[in-house]
């Protein structure tokens, strides 16, 4: 059943208000009436079926954001000298299953709106697509998991205030298209992770000089990146994603010269080209996400990251990448938060930061070919540390007694050649400690000290050693 009709002065001041996962239908919008001031209405995953008054909406003059996901709205229907609503700037249609087309149409009686989300819908239908041209208002624009057709862009471009168009999962197999382009001259942001996509990218899109966030993750896209003149245009970058995509990248990544204000960039899972142009190029810009794990052919990190200074994630794990572990990488990112440089092939001892490292969290350099001694001072390098994980390398020696801090909570020794007995304040000297892994090494002697409280573990691995005596009381 519906609100009761009844005025209740207490109410009339209410802004926001939220009845989603519930069982109105479609004449809940002429009860509310009530709240004069309501601004922000949720009523998603309802039983609001068919068509829609618009008088009913109109008459919540104060109205911005209407959440109808999951509903089965057929259209919003207006009657003869019927106003259209001007206040309301947020839609969300997403899940709908009903007639796209009509719906959309009917779209034109908000004058105002800003933002829709029409996610998980049908938009195949050539009437459908060009019933997006008539929301010219409309500046987001969120079609996730949305079934689009092969042209649905010369349709979204002629959406000329058009800022973001976000269209992740929606599996549009076959070509970007190479129309629509040149009209997106104000968009900022553009989603198109996880549409199989294939081919080349469209010469036009270096059009869209305000382009700020850019994601093709997920895509079947190939060539020579550099080859692509859009680069040299797409000044405007802060995000960039183009993982898991069929590219040849160059080493050097001279393309992103004349940039200066990209701080995200991944290019994981694609293949990495050698070129002798423009190594030792400086770039205009400081990087704080840079990922470029698992590419094939790589052989040597980019050059370009000695001259990184404000780095907080970096990823170069699963590349076979030989030589020191590049431990500069530390020294010249103090704000560093995690480092991810596992299943490579880096040797030598692990050396230190000169100076401590006061953000670093995460450190995973598993399945490499270090040797030699754990570091003494790692709780002191790195005293934020809470996850360290060296494990499947040929690292031998005793366990260092500060490897470990107060804020530690993962550590992983296992499959190396360590000796020597446990360090008795191991567990004592970091109480959020729940994972322990020393298995596989050459440990002996009584397992911690009776200080020890093993019930703070979660998950304690400790095979493959030689220890003996008993498990201490808790």
């Amino acid at each position: 059943s519906n609100a009761g009709g009844g005025a209740n002065s207490g109410l009339r001041n209410l802004e926001k208000l939220h009845l989603n996962y519930n069982n109105f239908n479609s004449t809940i919008f002429s009860s509310l009436k009530i709240f004069p001031s309501l601004k922000h209405l949720n009523l998603a995953a309802n039983d609001i079926n068919g068509n829609i008054e618009m008088n009913d909406i109109i008459a919540l003059s104060n109205l911005k954001h209407l959440d109808l996901w999951n509903n089965n709205i057929e259209s919003f229907v207006t009657t003869k000298g019927s106003k259209r609503m001007s206040s309301l700037h947020n839609l969300l249609l997403g899940s709908s299953n009903s007639n796209s087309s009509r719906v959309l149409q009917s779209l034109k009686s908000f004058s105002s709106l800003k933002s829709l989300s029409y996610e998980d819908n049908d938009l195949t239908a050539t009437t459908t697509i060009y019933a997006l041209r008539n929301l010219s208002t409309v500046e987001y624009l969120y079609l996730t998991g949305s079934s689009l057709n092969d042209n649905f862009l010369a349709s979204i471009g002629q959406m000329t205030f058009l800022k973001v168009l976000n269209m992740p999962f929606a599996g549009n197999d076959g070509t970007l298209p190479n129309q629509g382009w040149c009209e997106l001259k104000h968009i900022e942001e553009l989603d198109f992770v996880d549409n199989h996509f294939e081919g080349k990218l469209p010469s036009c899109l270096g059009n869209l000089t305000s382009l700020r966030w850019f994601s093709l993750n997920g895509n079947y896209l190939r060539g020579n990146i550099a080859s692509h003149s859009i680069w040299s245009r797409l000044t405007s970058l802060e995000y960039l994603d183009v993982a898991y995509n069929q590219f040849e990248v160059p080493l050097s990544f001279s393309l992103f010269s004349n940039y200066t204000k990209l701080i995200y960039l991944d290019v994981n899972y694609n293949t990495i080209i050698p070129d002798t142009e423009f190594q030792n190029w400086i770039p205009n810009f400081q990087l704080e996400f840079f990922a470029i794990q698992r590419c094939i052919k790589l052989q040597k990190l980019p050059s370009f990251l000695h001259y990184q200074y404000d780095l907080r994630i970096l990823l170069i794990n699963g590349n076979q990448l030989r030589g020191n572990f590049p431990t500069w990488l530390l020294e010249n990112n103090t704000k560093l938060a995690a480092i991810y440089g596992e299943y490579n092939a880096f040797n030598g001892p692990l050396k230190l930061p000169s100076s401590r490292h006061l953000h670093l969290e995460m450190i995973d350099v598993s399945n490499n070919k270090l040797n030699g001694h754990i570091p003494k001072n790692m709780s002191l390098a790195f005293p934020k540390l809470t996850h360290l994980n060296i494990s499947q390398n040929n690292l031998e020696g005793p366990i260092p007694s500060k490897i470990s801090g107060i804020h530690l909570e993962f550590l992983d020794l296992s499959v190396n050649i360590l000796s020597g007995e446990d360090p008795g304040d191991l567990a004592i000297g970091s109480p959020q400690l729940f994972y322990l892994r020393l298995s596989n090494n050459k440990l002996k002697g009584q397992i911690f000290l009776e200080e020890f409280r093993p019930n703070i573990f979660s998950s304690l691995h400790l095979n493959d050693n030689n220890f003996e005596g008993i498990i201490p009381h808790t």
